[in-house]
């Protein structure tokens, strides 16, 4: 379809796009570019079925891919990781340097990240599901990368359970504490914390981004114009960052004052 054409145009295959952005941020870190590899006609095929809306596909995969890479530049930032870093750049040194992105054969039933001992190339499979929240996304990444390397896959065949992670932590819980996951069965491992703010290209448009109760409590004054409060700057700049990009002026309005679309 036209509208995807372009949006891979201007969302994927520009240099102005956050996918070649993050792209560019990772190469900076680890010396190597990690290349997204994707067919789109075939993910379209598969996937269009949950994307009545055409305009939503290409940013949702974009989002799914930004955060890939987000997670493993925060992975190779932090000084957690230095076995695991040392065994990357390893594979790195003889391999393709591919992240092929490709849709996920069943039982899997969210995005799911694998390492291909064989091609010595990164897999990202993408589900005939409805998106995930970003923070699910998140927590599902960091577990497997946590497993990429190991012969048998990140986690069990059928994901079971991973929805839950990215669960609230309890009532009583001390802020700043790590979460873990709640499943049917006893999970003592508490799961890696999402300690930064997502980037702008990892945010679904307001319609879906705001679903469902953000995990932020901020002042409100919605007046003309509307005020946002906020004691974290970041949290202000992102949200200013969101509001100009999705905002459209009003032509009718003689003020040409700005609307949320």
């Amino acid at each position: 379809p036209l509208k995807i054409c372009v949006d891979i145009r201007d969302l994927w295959e520009s240099s102005k796009s956050d996918v070649q952005a993050s792209i560019a941020s990772l190469e900076k870190t680890l010396g190597h570019r990690i290349e997204p590899i994707i067919q789109w006609p075939i993910l379209w095929n598969e996937l269009k079925d949950r994307y009545p809306d055409k305009a939503t596909f290409v940013p949702s995969i974009a989002r799914i891919v930004n955060a890939w890479y987000s997670r493993l530049l925060w992975r190779l930032d932090s000084d957690n990781f230095p076995e695991w870093t040392e065994e990357l750049l390893g594979h790195l040194s003889n391999g393709r340097k591919q992240l092929l992105i490709e849709p996920s054969p069943p039982p899997h039933s969210r995005p799911k990240i694998t390492w291909n001992f064989k091609t010595s190339s990164f897999y990202l499979n993408v589900p005939k599901l409805e998106p995930p929240r970003h923070s699910k996304v998140v927590a599902a990444f960091d577990q497997d990368f946590d497993n990429v390397f190991n012969q048998g896959g990140a986690s069990g065949p059928a994901d079971e359970g991973w929805d839950d992670l990215a669960a609230e932590p309890s009532r009583t819980g001390a802020p700043g504490e790590p979460r873990h996951a709640v499943t049917t069965h006893t999970v003592s491992e508490p799961l890696p914390v999402v300690d930064h703010l997502p980037g702008l290209g990892e945010l679904s448009c307001p319609n879906e981004h705001f679903a469902a109760t953000p995990p932020y409590i901020l002042t409100l004054d919605a007046g003309n114009p509307l005020v946002i409060r906020c004691s974290h700057d970041p949290t202000l700049e992102l949200i200013s960052s969101y509001f100009n990009r999705w905002g459209k002026q009003n032509t009718s309005d003689s003020l040409r004052v700005s609307r949320i679309i």
